[in-house]
C-alpha cells in the first residue's frame, strides 16, 4: 500500500478501513489521524502523526488473521451482493452548509430547521458530486444572467435621467 497523496485517495483509506473494521477490533481508532486530515480539506498536510498511523495500520491489517483461522485452514469468504441502495450521499442545495455530506446525520444537520431548505440523496457519492457541481454552473450562470440584467435596468435609469435633464436645461 502506498501513501495516500490527495484527499480522494485519503477518503478511499478511510472508507476501506470502515469496511475493515466489521472484522478487525478496533481498526476505526487506527484511523482517527486520517479523518483529522480529511478535515483539513483539498489543502492537507500528511504529517508525522499519519505517518504513524498509516505504517501501524498496514502492519495490523497485514498480522492479522480475520475469524480466527487456522494455519494452512483454507479461508472462505462469502460475498453478497444485492441490487439495493445500502448507503446513500446527500446533496444539501440549500441549507447552513451547502454541500456533499456522506451520511444522513450530517445532511440532517445542515437543514434541519433550516427555512426553504433543500436536499436530495443519490446512491453514489460520483453522482451526488456531479449534480452538485451541475446545480453550482446553473446557480453562476443564473448569477450572471442577474447581474446582466440589473447592469441594463441601471444604464436604462442613466440614459432616462440624462434625457430628462438634457429636456429640462434645453
Amino acid at each position: 500500500m502506498r501513501k495516500p497523496t490527495k484527499l480522494k485517495e485519503i477518503q478511499q483509506l478511510t472508507g476501506r478501513v470502515a469496511t475493515l473494521s466489521r472484522f478487525v477490533a478496533r481498526l476505526g481508532e487506527k484511523a482517527l489521524p486520517f479523518y483529522a486530515l480529511i478535515k483539513q480539506g483539498d489543502k492537507f498536510q500528511w504529517n508525522e502523526e499519519a505517518d504513524r498511523a498509516f505504517e501501524d495500520l498496514k502492519r495490523t491489517i497485514y498480522t492479522t488473521n480475520p475469524g480466527g483461522a487456522k494455519e494452512k485452514e483454507p479461508l472462505l469468504l462469502y460475498i453478497a451482493a444485492t441490487p439495493q441502495v445500502i448507503t446513500m450521499t446527500y446533496v444539501v442545495y440549500k441549507g447552513r452548509v451547502p454541500g456533499v455530506n456522506d451520511d444522513w446525520e450530517d445532511c440532517r444537520r445542515q437543514v434541519h430547521r433550516f427555512s426553504g431548505n433543500s436536499y436530495k440523496g443519490y446512491p453514489t457519492r460520483v453522482e451526488a458530486e456531479g449534480r452538485y457541481a451541475r446545480y453550482l454552473a446553473g446557480e453562476m450562470r443564473d448569477m450572471r444572467r442577474n447581474r446582466m440584467k440589473t447592469m441594463a435596468f441601471v444604464m436604462m435609469v442613466i440614459v432616462t435621467m440624462l434625457v430628462m435633464f438634457y429636456v429640462i436645461v434645453v
